[in-house]
């Protein structure tokens, strides 16, 4: 666990931006615990931030699997554009702003994985909600929906959305995570 000053510098200018740590270690293999990377997928992040997920994942996943990373924050954005990997696409953008940003890639795919680092504590509840509908939209009938935040209050929203929530928590993290595995068909 250690302080990041790309973060700290862009929580100052951002106040959407909810951490000055990247997530530890122990957070991202439990995250990338619950996808399964021999799979082909087809997996959707937002808020990548520093990349402390998606480059781990991309160390993970099938050669044939893709990851479409949505950050807003231009310093974090320039900071993952030096990611050199054929599999992930980085926009530049707002996940309020999904659908359109999918037709503009000319995108109609929906996503095996849906991961989210967005701290949807400091969202109005009417935008927490909008992405969370247009989360479930875009999700394969299996697919899941794996957010990790340091507030419980998502949970409440998530299960107006999704019929299996898993919740964990890992301590190892600045702040410790909640991390929540929704699925809206889960298999029995």
């Amino acid at each position: 666990m250690r302080i990041s000053p790309l973060l700290i510098k862009s929580s100052i200018q951002d106040s959407k931006v909810a951490t000055i740590s990247p997530t530890s270690k122990t957070a991202t293999k439990k995250i990338i615990n619950t996808i399964d990377p021999t799979k082909d997928l087809n997996i959707l992040e937002y808020g990548p931030g520093t990349g402390a997920l998606t480059i781990p994942l991309l160390k993970k996943i099938s050669p044939e699997s893709k990851i479409l990373a949505i950050e807003r924050n231009q310093r974090l954005y320039n900071h993952l554009s030096n990611v050199e990997d054929g599999r992930l696409k980085l926009i530049k953008g707002d996940v309020l702003n999904l659908p359109q940003i999918l037709r503009g890639l000319n995108l109609r795919e929906e996503f095996n994985i849906i991961l989210s680092g967005i701290p949807f504590s400091f969202l109005p509840e009417a935008k927490a909600e909008k992405i969370l509908e247009q989360t479930e939209k875009s999700l394969t009938r299996e697919g899941k929906f794996i957010a990790y935040q340091f507030s419980p209050k998502l949970k409440s929203l998530l299960s107006t959305k999704f019929s299996s929530i898993q919740e964990s928590k890992t301590l190892l993290n600045i702040p410790p995570l909640r991390i929540y595995v929704c699925q809206k068909n889960p298999k029995n």
